[in-house]
């Protein structure tokens, strides 16, 4: 009995521990309910729960859905950002190359909260429904590479063609701009046929930022143009500066372009007038001499385009 005794006094200690071993090893076995440690000391990005469809969703326009969508770091900060290309419900029915409907790409960046916000948006990068002749929806793809993403299109019918659209974000600028633009025509029956190949890069069309790009104008710069443009929107359009005839010489030619300085708007026959008195400062600017876009005379008098003839 003395033996039972001693066995039963050991016993009870040991009942009374017991209970803390086991939670001890329950929890050691239990999920991780924080996020683990990696070796630098910062704690791993908790997985977000959000659906990637909905967080889309929230940036569809009216009678609109979502015709593609691509992600990846658009601007280097580490985050993955989305471009989203839209389309009208009913651009079946309601567009044509006279009067296409847009397709709205929408370039959303990630914020350091992982939430989405519409950074730039562009209604004219992406081609039209009825753009691609036999082929129907020239739209194809985009692709984003590094700091780089293309709209891809290909349409015709025997004779195919294509036209990309690259975009580069500067960080100097904070923006993303046309960086080429241009494509190929070939024969898809003659292999034998050379292909065509037509791409503008920066030096060609100048600084165009992605929400001042038009896909629809792109081969023809002076598009946007009208009488009563300034002579600053006809510079940008040219890509560089260029050189007019002064003024209260003849008539028929005071105020023209002599020299396109080899810009984007060679051939365009182009003719000015001022529209404000710049007082003694008016000799500056008449006479038969050339005369650059970029003079701060031309520009204190504030010239527009009086005829243009394309």
């Amino acid at each position: 009995m003395a033996a039972v005794a001693s066995n039963s006094k050991i016993m009870k200690p040991l009942f009374r521990i017991l209970p803390f071993f086991l939670v001890v090893i329950a929890c050691q076995n239990s999920p991780e309910q924080t996020p683990k440690k990696i070796k630098d000391n910062t704690t791993t990005a908790v997985k977000s729960t959000t659906n990637k469809a909905e967080e889309l969703n929230a940036f569809v326009l009216p009678k609109h859905e979502i015709l593609d969508s691509k992600r990846g770091d658009l601007n280097n900060d580490g985050r993955e950002d989305v471009l989203l290309i839209l389309k009208a419900i009913d651009e079946h029915e309601t567009s044509d190359i006279d009067n296409p409907s847009p397709r709205p790409l929408l370039l959303l960046t990630r914020q350091a909260d992982h939430s989405l916000v519409l950074a730039k948006r562009n209604d004219h990068s992406v081609l039209c429904v009825n753009c691609g002749g036999v082929m129907g929806d020239p739209y194809s793809n985009i692709v984003i590479k590094g700091n780089y993403f293309s709209i891809e299109h290909m349409g015709g019918s025997s004779d195919r063609w294509t036209k990309i659209v690259t975009y580069k974000y500067e960080e100097e600028e904070e923006d993303w701009l046309l960086h080429k633009d241009g494509g190929e025509s070939f024969s898809s029956i003659d292999p034998d046929q050379v292909k065509t190949v037509s791409v503008k890069g920066t030096k060609d069309f100048g600084k165009v930022k992605l929400i001042d790009y038009n896909i629809y104008t792109s081969d023809n710069p002076s598009a946007n143009l009208k009488v009563g443009s300034s002579i600053q929107e006809v510079q940008a359009a040219n890509g560089k500066v260029f050189y007019i005839l002064g003024f209260e010489i003849d008539r028929a030619i005071a105020g023209t372009v002599q020299d396109w300085n080899a810009g984007r708007l060679d051939g365009v026959k182009l003719q000015f007038k001022y529209t404000k008195d710049i007082g003694t400062d008016f000799p500056k600017i008449i006479g038969d001499q050339k005369i650059s876009s970029d003079d701060p005379y031309l520009q204190k008098a504030g010239l527009v385009v009086e005829l243009i003839e394309r």
